[in-house]
């Protein structure tokens, strides 16, 4: 009676166990889910304020210009452009083993991207 009980208890524990880590894992991703976006939206804003401070380099209806931040780390880029209609579209990247993580900002002329992060996009 008393193996019975004590397997019993053993394979209840052993189940809320098993679903404790389950739980664990599941928040560890979406945690470093969060994070990924959140660090591709704000390295797509900084390839927006790349795109105001060098216009010399990042010209309207040219090629888009890639950097990577910081500049010797290629695992987080952005790449920004002028559109011929004045828009900035920059497009934050963040490669994390086999998962690829893009936000696209995109802001007219005159506009401030600083609306994106006020209203906690």
């Amino acid at each position: 009676m008393a193996l019975i009980t004590t397997l019993c208890v053993s394979t209840v524990l052993l189940v809320l166990g098993v679903a404790f880590l389950t739980f664990l894992e599941r928040d560890y991703r979406f945690a470093a889910t969060q994070s990924r976006n959140q660090e591709a939206f704000y390295l797509a804003l900084s390839g927006i304020e790349y795109a105001r401070s060098r216009p010399d380099l990042v010209r309207r209806g040219g090629d888009p210009v890639t950097r990577s931040v910081p500049s010797n780390h290629p695992n987080r880029t952005f790449r920004v452009q002028v559109l011929a209609d004045g828009r900035v579209r920059s497009t934050g990247i963040v490669h994390s083993g086999l998962i690829n993580t893009q936000k696209i900002v995109t802001v007219r002329p005159g506009e401030s991207p600083r609306r994106f992060v006020e209203a906690g996009i």
